[in-house]
């Protein structure tokens, strides 16, 4: 496994951690405030669902960004030696 992929699976790893841990905290602290029923249970649930879900979003665009990044610096790359290579083939069979 390529040190940049273990990176990126250790940062996501906390940051899906962190989410966890900071929703289940919130879900405990809302259900204390409001009571606990079943109805107050399962909308408040499926609400901070919905906000981890957005709050995951945010937290781990910023490191997709340099994968993306790097994975089109590459093609780019890998376009650009085509070119240079392709130009004296194409001479060698004009010549030919």
């Amino acid at each position: 496994m390529s040190s940049k992929k273990r990176n990126f699976l250790i940062s996501n790893s906390i940051v899906i951690a962190f989410i966890t841990i900071f929703t289940l905290i919130l879900n405990y602290s809302v259900v204390n405030f409001f009571g606990f029923t079943q109805d107050n249970f399962i909308f408040i649930t499926l609400f901070l669902i919905l906000f981890a879900v957005i709050l995951n979003g945010f937290l781990i665009q910023p490191l997709l960004e340099p994968l993306f990044k790097g994975e089109a610096n590459l093609e780019k790359k890998v376009k650009e030696t085509l070119h240079e290579l392709n130009i004296p083939a194409s001479t060698i069979q004009i010549n030919a």
